[in-house]
């Protein structure tokens, strides 16, 4: 099921709803952590009333995550311009797991857990907020979450194999 019908499905069955997204600054490696670990979390959620989609902080998809996902699946991501995300929280049915970032102002005390690898903020660091996070300095957030479901024994197949490498590869890139 698209992630499109899955929103649509929540919201009109009430079910509560995880957007799982990176920063504002869409990037291959915020992109697939995102599409990656909600993918990966509605496969072990046994929870009915509850659904995980990833979130681009987007109007659209960079031409070059576009190439490396391909159109079908670029048209399914759920892009935050076109949701009145400030009227979805006031529903209090509304949580964030942010991968490839750690603090984001707006949507902070919505946020459930955090999967990054880079340096935790001064209020995450401080202990000022209390949320749950996994960070490890590795080079790309991809590669943290690819870490977690090969640990699992979770087995990719050659296409998405393909597209991880592609996002872990361009985030390490610079390094």
């Amino acid at each position: 099921m698209s992630s499109h019908k899955l929103l649509e499905d929540a919201l009109q069955n009430d079910k509560m709803i995880t957007f799982v997204t990176g920063h504002q600054n869409p990037d291959t490696d915020t992109v697939v952590s995102s599409a990656l670990e909600a993918f990966y979390r509605n496969l072990r959620n046994s929870d009915e009333d509850m659904v995980y989609l990833p979130l681009v902080q987007s109007y659209e998809m960079p031409e070059e995550i576009t190439y490396i996902l391909g159109s079908d699946m670029t048209k399914s991501m759920i892009y935050s311009e076109h949701l009145n995300l400030s009227e979805l929280l006031v529903t209090g049915k509304i949580r964030f797991v942010f991968t490839d970032q750690n603090y984001q102002k707006e949507y902070q005390k919505y946020v459930v857990e955090i999967l990054d690898h880079h340096r935790l903020n001064k209020e995450l660091e401080s202990g000022t907020l209390a949320i749950p996070f996994r960070i490890e300095m590795l080079g790309s957030c991809t590669a943290l979450i690819v870490k977690e479901c090969l640990e699992k024994d979770y087995d990719f197949d050659a296409q998405l194999s393909r597209i991880l490498y592609s996002a872990m590869l361009m985030d390490t890139e610079n390094c």
